[in-house]
């Protein structure tokens, strides 16, 4: 499935601001669901061993936590769970008693001891840090987000790590050879060597001149002389084009081939606009590259870059090196989005793929489903059932002749040999995302993440043996909706999903035609472009839109209407895409597309990187480009709204006059109709450099709904460079629940705060104290945020929160347990380490006192001999109030509010309680709700 746009682009609205009407502000764009914040946080390396082979390690994302097995009886037996930063995506074991856990969201990797079960060091990173390992006396840590390899010296971890840059999206997995001398970093986002290039008209619908576009796709100098849209079938269209049609012009995706030529799908060579002579038509220079980097290979004896390997594929998943070879292997995603036109790309627009290659040598890249020749669509279930979908992770056994890979969206592992060919499979729980292979015992070991479980597996004889689950607060909306994005099963082909391009529910950075020639004109609600508001006139879009950016799922459902044209009404008109693009046999219904809707709902955007730990907004933000652009603000949202230098008033088109975070209704511009997009998150989209004639450009597309023009241009309004600095730097620090967006035009976002720990270990220094001090400021002023602590206690794993209002007092995990800020530092000086995590303000009972969310809290369940991760706890339920009175009741008590419908908020609270949304924190939606106390049975 795909939807295209909604985040990358400023249109602009020449507009003086005359003010917003605005609703009174709401706290639902950032609170959990169920006490779970949902990112859909891709995991990278899930699952490993302790060298000694007797214990297996398991990020558990959802719960925040690190499960320990103990594999001396010969199957994984759970011996522990022990909490660390918010969205752990990898761990590693250094040694049989130290383990390290990277935090996504926190920002952070999580060191702990097997022996104590305690956290015993916390090291702060860059944003969104995705993986670890260890090489020469040092830990190697990717920060995805900021395209770099953090280094940290083992022997002295205080010290501050050195900056590796990559040339490259979002590097994640990592590998090291076998001597150590060398680390391989895989970069996720790739690209595949395509670009856009623009073909948008010069006037818009009323004849005016559209500022900024470039129409190289229209230059007699390219090779069909002008004419727009180009054939895509020799001379002609394929599908054809019905007699009297006449296209919009559009742009065109180019591909570069192993020559070096910038080709379209039907031979066409666009070689001079793109690097050669003419260049300058597409605003690019001569000899501009893009180096479509996949794999970064630094040095450990100093710790840079000396090499790349390009032009493996374009999401890069997973890697491994082979014990006996050396060859590095990743497997991944490519894909086909240099073909036009949705009917030539049904069930086969993406592929999975292996690459091998040594360090010094050539690459060889095959196809991970080899029974697929891609000639027809569909194929029987049979061979549908031996496809593998969405591969996550790969291992090689140690005598190098065979490696096992999961595929995440197919429920599967097959084997692979030594060149790639299929040798085995086995069906596995859903949602395998990584393994660990115990050759002594002849067991492998797959994290199934969407069911909670691990399948163990038979080597030998290449069965699974059974399943061992493990706690798993994933929401039950989350589960019911999940298989409609990675299930690979729905397609024709077993390969592809949703998924294949919303890859974790946000992009593949790419953009795609897939419009068909054959389509009909669809009506779409017509705006003025110079007030927001609808005319009320009769438009329709054309079928061939030309190339659109892949949107991101994040906060998708809060819109009226989807897609960049605002053809859609709603998700479920985009079923027939199953059938029309991924070739199932049938379109999902429309309970099941409800279904999807409702998992949607509930994923949010992550901390923009852009803002401070408060949540306020940086006043520079310095881009990576050649000439080190810094935009500049100091104030929210003035330019944006028209009260600053430009007097452009930017949000007045693209918010739904102060009611929804994008307008429901087609501006005519830029040669079509296109709805004014939301903005979120718009820092991802940086990365395309048209002017560096270097190799710096990190992806083939940057902003607009074609991806054609670079950040310079993502404010078309053309005000000056104050204004122009000044509205990027509010564009790209948007996302923040106080960024200034009000009432409905608020995002799902996140406190900019949220993840952010601090681990007090010994006497606390100045630095420390300042940042709790910072971090109880937060916790106890905003409405978007708590802090909770964790630490063990006498071999027990303990936790709380900051109670609301105080800056003291903490409510421990038991109901008569409070503690003051004080007591907790003081434990730390004399050997007792406490963590310090800011979490969503709504998710500090679970993630503090209450792990599965049934009321009873985890202390009480330990004395009381019951499981505090069993949710089935008997609990007895007694009403106190309706929603809007107040609920009294004796002591301390814990209290839920919601109905079945929607679910619950749980709150501590003594002697009395107001039963309303802003007590709870609750999002209040779902009908009417009521307060009810939870007791143990």
């Amino acid at each position: 499935m795909k939807f295209h746009g909604i985040a990358p682009v400023l249109l602009s609205a020449a507009l003086l601001s005359a003010g917003l009407l605005v609703s009174t502000a709401s706290l639902a764009d950032s609170r959990p669901k169920a006490g779970v914040v949902n990112y859909e946080t891709g995991q990278v390396h899930p699952v490993d061993m302790t060298p000694d082979r007797n214990t297996l390690l398991v990020v558990n994302t959802a719960a925040n936590a690190l499960e320990v097995f103990d594999l001396s009886s010969g199957s994984p037996r759970l011996k522990t769970t022990i909490p660390v930063g918010l969205d752990p995506v990898s761990v590693r074991a250094r040694s049989n008693t130290e383990v390290w856990v990277v935090n996504q969201i926190s920002d952070s990797v999580s060191i702990i001891d097997l022996t104590t079960g305690k956290v015993t060091g916390t090291l702060k990173t860059d944003n969104e840090p995705a993986d670890v390992v260890f090489a020469a006396g040092k830990a190697y840590v990717t920060c995805s987000d900021a395209n770099a390899v953090l280094v940290y010296t083992l022997s002295n971890l205080a010290a501050a790590p050195r900056k590796v840059a990559i040339t490259g999206e979002e590097p994640r997995a990592l590998a090291v050879n076998a001597n150590g001398t060398e680390v391989y970093v895989a970069i996720f986002e790739s690209g595949n060597g395509t670009t856009a290039l623009d073909g948008r008209a010069t006037v818009d619908a009323t004849g005016k001149q559209t500022p900024l576009i470039r129409n190289v796709v229209n230059r007699p100098e390219g090779p069909w002389k002008g004419q727009n849209p180009p054939p895509n079938a020799g001379t002609g269209f394929n599908p054809p084009l019905p007699a009297g049609v006449k296209p919009y012009p559009v742009g065109l995706i180019v591909r570069q081939d192993d020559a070096g030529r910038w080709m379209d799908d039907n031979k066409g060579d666009w070689t001079r606009l793109v690097t050669g002579d003419l260049s300058r038509l597409s605003n690019r220079v001569a000899g501009w590259k893009l180096p479509d980097n996949d794999v970064a290979i630094i040095s450990t004896s100093n710790d840079s870059v000396i090499g790349y390997k390009s032009r493996l594929m374009n999401l890069n998943m997973a890697m491994d090196v082979n014990p006996a070879t050396g060859q590095v292997t990743v497997v991944g995603t490519d894909a086909l989005n240099q073909i036009r036109y949705e009917p030539n790309l049904n069930g086969k627009f993406v592929q999975m793929k292996l690459a091998q290659f040594m360090p010094a040598g050539a690459a060889s890249v095959t196809d991970l489903n080899p029974h697929l020749t891609y000639q027809t669509p569909s194929v029987p279930v049979a061979q549908r059932s031996l496809s593998l979908g969405d591969p996550r992770a790969i291992k090689w056994r140690a005598d190098g002749q065979t490696a096992w890979v999961t595929g995440m969206g197919s429920d599967n592992v097959i084997v692979i040999s030594n060149t790639g060919a299929r040798v085995g499979q086995v069906a596995v729980g859903e949602g395998p995302t990584g393994l660990a292979l115990d050759e002594g015992r002849g067991r492998a070991y797959v994290l199934n993440r969407f069911a909670g479980s691990v399948s163990v597996l038979d080597l030998n004889t290449r069965t699974e043996l059974g399943r061992v689950g493990f706690y798993d607060p994933t929401p039950a909306v989350v589960k019911a909706g999940r298989p409609f994005l990675y299930s690979t099963k729905f397609s024709g082909t077993g390969h592809t999903s949703c998924a294949s391009c919303h890859v974790d529910a946000k992009t593949d950075r790419l953009a795609w035609d897939l419009g068909d020639p054959r389509g009909a004109f669809i009506p779409v609600k017509d705006i003025d472009i110079n007030a927001g508001l609808p005319t009320g006139t009769p438009i329709s879009v054309h079928p061939m839109k030309g190339p659109m950016l892949t949107q991101t799922f994040q906060d998708i459902m809060s819109f009226k209407t989807l897609h960049w044209r605002g053809d859609k009404n709603s998700l479920a008109e985009f079923a027939g895409t199953y059938v029309h693009l991924m070739s199932g046999d049938a379109q999902p219904s429309a309970a099941d597309m409800k279904k999807f809707g409702d998992f949607l709902a509930t994923v949010h955007l992550p901390p923009n990187p852009n803002r401070n730990m408060d949540d306020s907004r940086k006043t520079a933000i310095t881009l990576p480009d050649l000439r080190t652009y810094t935009a500049t603000s100091s104030t929210a949202l003035v330019e944006l709204r028209g009260k600053g230098t430009g007097r452009v008033n930017c949000l007045q088109c693209h918010l739904q006059q102060g009611q929804a975070p994008r307008n429901e209704g087609a501006a005519r511009l830029q040669g079509q109709s296109f709805v004014p997009p939301a903005f979120a998150p718009l820092y991802k989209r940086v990365g395309f450099w048209p002017s560096d004639p270097n190799g710096g450009s990190t992806s083939g597309f940057g902003f607009q709904h074609d991806g054609a023009e670079h950040v310079d241009l993502a404010v078309t309004a053309n005000t000056g460079t104050t204004f122009q600095q000044a509205a990027l730097s509010e564009l790209l620090s948007l996302e923040g629940p106080t960024s200034g967006l009000l009432g409905g035009e608020k995002r799902m976002d996140t406190h900019a705060g949220v993840g952010t720990q601090l681990l007090v270990s010994g006497v606390m220094t100045a630095a420390q104290t300042t940042q709790l001090n910072q971090m109880i400021s937060i916790a106890a002023n905003s409405p978007h945020a708590s802090l909770i602590f964790r630490r063990v206690q006498n071999g027990v794993q303990k936790g709380g929160y900051l109670i609301r209002g105080s800056t003291t007092s903490f409510q421990g995990n038991t109901l008569a347990e409070k503690l003051t800020r004080t007591a907790l530092t003081n434990d730390a000086a004399t050997g007792t380490p406490v963590t310090f995590t800011l979490v969503a303000r709504g998710a500090e009972h679970r993630y503090g006192v209450d792990a599965d969310s049934d009321g009873i809290l985890d202390g009480e369940e330990v004395a009381a001999g019951t499981n505090p991760r069993d949710a089935s706890t008997p609990v007895s339920i007694t009403p106190c109030a309706s929603e809007g009175s107040s609920c009294g009741f004796t002591g301390t008590q814990v209290v839920r509010f919601g109905n079945p419908t929607v679910g619950y908020s749980m709150g501590i609270f003594t002697g009395k309680v107001t039963c309303s949304t802003a007590s709870f924190n609750d999002p209040g939606v779902g009908g009417a709700r009521r307060c009810e106390v939870v007791r143990k049975r």
